[in-house]
C-alpha cells in the first residue's frame, strides 16, 4: 500500500487525512471438485501461478498514477491454499498482459491440471488495487473458470481506531 501525497499542511493546520491505495493485485480462488475429482483429491492441493514478476520499484514521491518499474526476473509463485484445497489466495505485481501466465494445480495424487490466464474472457492483465475472484472447477474433462473483478473495499479508520491501536 502507498499513501497519496499530502500537501498544504502546516503547523497551523496539522491534521492530515491519509488516503491509501493498494499497489498490488489480489487473487482469490474458490476451488471446486468436478467430474472424476473427489473432495479428498483437493486435500493438500497446491496452486502455482507462472511467469510472475518477482520484484518492482515505485517512486513514493511521484505523481498520482505512478506505477511499478524496474521489475526483477519472472518466477513461478505458490499461492496460499486452504488445507481442504477449496480456496487459494495471493498478491501479485501488476502486469501488462497475461502472456505465459498459467495456474497450475496439483492434487493430493500429484495429478497436474492447468489453466492459462490468456483464456480469460473479461480481463487481459493484473491491475494495481484490483481483486480478481476466480471460481475454478477441476475435473477430468478440463477446468471450468469464472472470474469477477472487484475493487478492494474502502475502510475508513476513525480517530477512535487510532487510539485503540496506540494503547
Amino acid at each position: 500500500m502507498v499513501a497519496d501525497l499530502v500537501e498544504n499542511q502546516t503547523k497551523a493546520s496539522p491534521s492530515v487525512a491519509f488516503t491509501f491505495s493498494h499497489m498490488m493485485a489480489q487473487l482469490d480462488l474458490t476451488i471446486k471438485n468436478g467430474e472424476g475429482i473427489s473432495a479428498e483429491d483437493l486435500n493438500g492441493l497446491t496452486v502455482t501461478l507462472t511467469n510472475q514478476k518477482s520484484s518492482g520499484e515505485w517512486n513514493v514521491l511521484g505523481v498520482e498514477g505512478t506505477t511499478f518499474e524496474n521489475f526483477g526476473e519472472t518466477k513461478d509463485i505458490k499461492l496460499a491454499v486452504s488445507p481442504e484445497g477449496t480456496s487459494a489466495s495471493g498478491l501479485v505485481l501488476p502486469s501488462d498482459n497475461y502472456d505465459n501466465m498459467v495456474f497450475r494445480f496439483k492434487t493430493s495424487n500429484n495429478e497436474p491440471f492447468t489453466w492459462a490466464l490468456s483464456n480469460s474472457k473479461n480481463t487481459t492483465k493484473f491491475e494495481s488495487g484490483s481483486r480478481y475472484k476466480y471460481t475454478i472447477k477441476i475435473s477430468r474433462t478440463g477446468i471450468d473458470v469464472t472470474a469477477t473483478i472487484r475493487p478492494w473495499k474502502d475502510v475508513t479508520a476513525t480517530e477512535d481506531d487510532a487510539e485503540a491501536i496506540a494503547q
